[in-house]
């Protein structure tokens, strides 16, 4: 039973990060190009929501002592991951994405049998097998054929979005073991809730300076004097449906484990 629930909650989150993707698409098809401001925007929204709850909470639970060290590795993880994901998306199709995006699966299981000494069965091993022959094939058809997207294929650049997409799914599984990590090693404390909220404070620092540097803001601005409703709404939008992500998917984490 418990398997189910926690089947059904990852259909939840999955649902949450194909909306962002949809958020995405429509602002790199208006030419909005700001992935790192996007995620300062929700990192930013995780540390206001966190830190509060932490701090209305902190007489009644046992803070976990944690390294914060380990939270400004994940929030360099995290908005890398997540920049590039976003990124993906002005050069190939949703769908591409989102498959390359489980290239996560098969690292997770690595990280998982060489640091946490998990054990599978060959099913498990088969299935990682097929799922990587079915990303390189992906990739192969967006390169040599450009299926995935009309303008990419006038442009020859799908194989630069598929090479985000992997990239970012590689740094996703390295961020959601370490929290399994951090997860398994403090039990009994809020450690999750200390996650979100050392994840967001990183995050949005990092993310100030990294938007300033590459000039998303001023990319923004161009946006929101060539269309407020729409830019404010998508962004809004995109910000909801990945700060949900995050928090759900690392209470699951909690009660399972990354490779779930």
């Amino acid at each position: 039973m418990r398997r189910v629930v926690v089947l059904g909650l990852w259909q939840c989150a999955a649902a949450l990060n194909v909306g962002s993707a949809v958020f995405s698409k429509l602002l790199a098809r208006k030419g909005v190009a700001t992935p790192v401001l996007q995620m300062t925007l929700v990192f930013g929204t995780l540390a206001i929501v966190f830190s509060g709850k932490l701090f209305s909470q902190r007489r009644n639970k046992r803070p976990s002592q944690v390294n914060r060290l380990w939270f400004l590795l994940c929030g360099l993880i995290e908005l890398q991951a997540n920049a590039s994901a976003v990124k993906a998306y002005q050069f190939t199709s949703i769908v591409s994405v989102q498959l390359l995006d489980c290239v996560s699966i098969p690292v997770v299981l690595v990280i998982s049998v060489f640091c946490f000494k998990t054990r599978f069965n060959r099913l498990h091993y088969f299935g990682i097998a097929i799922s990587v022959i079915g990303m390189l094939a992906l990739i192969f058809t967006d390169t040599f054929y450009n299926r995935a997207n009309v303008e990419a294929a006038l442009k020859g650049h799908a194989w630069k979005g598929d090479l985000l997409a992997v990239t970012s799914g590689i740094l996703f599984a390295l961020s959601n073991s370490i929290l399994e990590y951090l997860v398994k090693r403090y039990q009994g404390t809020d450690i999750v809730d200390e996650y979100l909220s050392g994840l967001g404070l990183v995050g949005a620092c990092l993310g100030l300076i990294q938007a300033a540097v590459i000039g998303e803001f001023d990319i923004a601005q161009k946006a929101i004097e060539q269309d407020l409703l729409f830019f404010l709404g998508v962004m809004l939008a995109f910000v909801f449906t990945i700060t949900a992500f995050y928090t759900l998917g690392a209470h699951i984490i909690r009660f399972s484990s990354a490779l779930s």
